[in-house]
């Protein structure tokens, strides 16, 4: 995917591990890859996901303070 204005150009590639647990964000400002980031997601075990609560959708605003 690439995600750019005129000139600047940005690439990035999302994978999932094949037990479906993590989720990889790869993020460079060349295509070669060498300057960027990678991030790793894993899905909280459901004991400590008990402590968070759901945003209810009608609470939710955009950047620029606008209901979703």
């Amino acid at each position: 995917m690439n995600i750019g204005k005129n000139t600047t150009q940005h690439n990035a590639k999302i994978s999932l591990s094949d037990d479906k647990k993590t989720l990889f964000l790869k993020a460079s400002l060349d295509k070669r890859g060498i300057v960027g980031a990678t991030v790793e997601w894993k899905r909280l075990p459901k004991e400590e996901s008990n402590k968070y609560s759901d945003i209810p959708v009608n609470k939710l605003r955009t950047i620029e303070g606008k209901g979703i």
